[in-house]
């Protein structure tokens, strides 16, 4: 993941307070926590070690203020897909079509982009989006809607 301030013309920077949990979709099984590596630069690495074979959501969480450009790498560091322009990202969620869900603090609102990349549709009217959890089961989405004290169901 890299992230870029407008506030600094483009500059990579680090030192986001971020937080990554990998989550069985299928199966009870436990939260593994993800360990992340700041590089000071405006990139992280997100590691994981999956307790149980299967499908997986993967839930980011991070603290940042103004635009910034997500990118998304493989592990071998090719940049699969790039969301610009998100206005405080605090959460992203990924579901099996590739479809990102990505929560705009700073935008007061939750955006979706395609599997390439593309913001296709966004929900506004919310009060400083924070976390975001996919049920596997419904196929909703849960956004903690903080600033309004509620949580904002997308199906």
């Amino acid at each position: 993941m890299e992230t870029m301030t407008s506030k600094e013309r483009g500059t990579p920077y680090g030192g986001l307070q971020m937080k990554a949990e990998l989550r069985p979709k299928l199966h009870d099984g436990a939260v593994v926590p993800g360990e992340v590596e700041d590089h000071g630069d405006g990139t992280y690495t997100i590691t994981f070690t999956p307790q149980i074979a299967g499908l997986h959501q993967l839930l980011i969480t991070m603290e940042a203020n103004g635009s910034n450009t997500i990118k998304v790498f493989t592990p071998e560091g090719t940049c699969v897909r790039s969301y610009g322009d998100v206005k405080g990202p605090s959460g992203i969620v990924i579901d099996e079509k590739g479809y990102s869900f990505v929560n705009e603090k700073d935008g007061n609102c939750l955006s979706i982009f395609d599997p390439q990349g593309s913001k296709v549709h966004s929900v506004g009217n919310l009060n400083g989006p924070r976390g975001a959890i996919l049920d596997p089961k419904s196929g909703s989405l849960y956004v903690a809607n903080c600033g309004a004290g509620t949580v904002y169901e997308l199906q």
